[in-house]
Parts: structure tokens; C-alpha cells; sequence
């Protein structure tokens, strides 16, 4: 059966919050379904402040230009993002030290 790259996605989505939702419920967590790509549990810190876990499930195409969704390149670019935040923090620490 032909179906639209919408439907299709929409399919992939549904599936797969399902997943999700089973996989918590199984770990017992009250998990509520906030939209139809979202999920949310309460959870409490380790200072026992209540806070909620939200996951929200989407399929991307990719960016406006053409570019398609590449998580291998997003993760990459993640990597670099985190490695220059730990330099810039280094470099702060030894020009407060002298």
C-alpha cells in the first residue's frame, strides 16, 4: 500500500512512542501522555524534589536547504561543541591562577 512520507512518519512516531510507553511502564513509571509525540513522568531528585521527565518522539526530514537529517553529523558537531566549552573553561582557570 502507497502511503505519504507524512503518514508514513506519523506511523514510525506512533509506533515508537508506544515503545517508549511500554518500556516505562514496565520500569513502573506513571507515564501520561501529554500529545501524540509526547510523554511525561514525574520523577523525584536525589534531594527529593519533584521534577518530570518529558520525551518527545519526531521523525525529521531534515533542514529547509535540501540537507537531510544526519544524527551522525549532529553528534559530531555536539562533540566539538563540548570539547571547546572544556578548553575555554581550562583556559579561564589558568589565567585565574596567574
Amino acid at each position: 500500500m502507497k502511503m505519504t512520507p507524512t503518514k508514513e512518519r506519523a506511523i514510525l512516531r506512533e509506533k515508537w512512542v508506544n515503545h517508549l510507553i511500554e518500556y516505562f511502564d514496565k520500569l513502573g513509571e506513571d507515564i501520561q501522555r501529554a500529545k501524540s509525540n509526547e510523554i511525561a513522568f514525574p520523577v523525584v531528585s536525589e534531594n527529593g524534589n519533584e521534577y518530570y521527565i518529558k520525551i518527545v518522539v519526531s521523525v525529521p526530514t531534515g533542514s529547509r536547504d535540501g540537507d537531510g537529517y544526519n544524527p551522525y553529523d549532529l553528534a559530531e558537531e555536539y562533540q566539538l561543541k563540548l570539547e571547546n566549552k572544556r578548553l575555554k573553561e581550562e583556559k579561564k582557570k589558568k589565567e585565574k591562577k596567574g
